[in-house]
């Protein structure tokens, strides 16, 4: 079923069943243009070598304390031998998000293939 909310914003309330049909309906509830930037970032990131192969090496919570450093603007959190660059805030916001999502798929992968707990 889809609504809206007091700012007029339309949003599933019960999502259809399969992947595609969520993640259109997860689209209209953050906005496409902010959806389609943290992907398009993501993207951007797996092109300059940080793919799954490089992204399973992290694991020690080295992708989760990039995003808090980007999000935080300190260069101190940043884990790794590069410099961390300066961003204004909306920027901040969509590259830490992306990196989120490559730590969640870092995350599923060592599930997928173990049965511990990460």
């Amino acid at each position: 079923m889809t609504t809206k909310n007091s700012d007029g914003c339309k949003f599933e309330i019960a999502g259809p069943s399969n992947d595609q049909k969520n993640a259109a309906a997860f689209t209209v509830f953050i906005g496409p243009q902010a959806f389609t930037q943290v992907h398009t970032e993501r993207n951007r990131q797996v092109e300059e070598g940080c793919d799954k192969k490089h992204d399973d090496t992290l694991t020690e919570g080295q992708l989760h304390t990039a995003a808090m450093a980007v999000l935080a603007n300190d260069p101190k959190l940043w884990p790794f031998q590069s410099q961390m660059k300066v961003r204004e805030r909306r920027e901040q916001c969509k590259v830490a998000a992306a990196l989120l999502i490559a730590e969640m798929e870092r995350i599923d992968r060592v599930r997928a293939s173990s049965s511990k707990a990460v």
